[in-house]
């Protein structure tokens, strides 16, 4: 995430020095060394070693699109989920749902990165779906709005555990699984 946030940014002062160093004197040469054509070939040859690099993990354009376009969906079905919820219930229920995530990110990646099964998360587990289930009932089922509230409130928490895990899949060690292992 933080790599697609300074990217731009990161591209903007190379090119920048690329321009001062193409343009004018570099600062090496004013210092007696270099002849002003050191560091590749500007903004191409940045990218061309970032895409390079890529392209040796295995990634390909087709493979970056679709690994786009399913994050992205994820998070805009997210957001829309949460917004909507927050339609329906107040602020403070909503991020109570909300942040049941963490129950939800621990059984995916239990399941889907095979994470080491601890008998004392199942029982957080298990008081967050409770509290989850509490929330839904709160003014009864006949005819109120408040179920479908919390419905699209834990599945906003739901998707956004898929994506959590989706990542820290794709990130590898570096990824959710150490996150689980501060907390042991």
């Amino acid at each position: 995430m933080g790599t697609m946030l300074f990217l731009p940014l990161y591209l903007v002062c190379q090119a920048c020095s690329w321009r001062r160093r193409r343009g004018g004197v570099s600062d090496e040469e004013e210092r007696g060394g270099g002849d002003g054509d050191e560091g590749g070939a500007g903004l191409g040859g940045t990218l061309r070693d970032a895409i390079q690099g890529m392209r040796d993990k295995g990634l390909s354009l087709g493979r970056f699109l679709g690994r786009c376009c399913l994050f992205t969906m994820l998070w805009v079905l997210t957001n829309y989920l949460y917004v909507h919820s927050l339609r329906i219930l107040g602020p403070t229920e909503v991020v109570a749902l909300f942040a049941t995530n963490v129950s939800f990110i621990y059984l995916l990646s239990w399941v889907v990165l095979h994470e080491q099964f601890v008998g004392l998360r199942i029982v957080a587990v298990i008081l967050c779906n409770t509290g989850i289930a509490l929330l839904a009932y709160m003014d009864g089922i006949n005819q109120t709005p408040t179920l479908g509230g919390v419905v699209l409130g834990a599945a906003a928490s739901a998707g956004s555990a898929v994506y959590k895990v989706n990542q820290g899949e794709r990130e590898g060690e570096g990824g959710i699984r150490s996150k689980w292992r501060i907390l042991d």
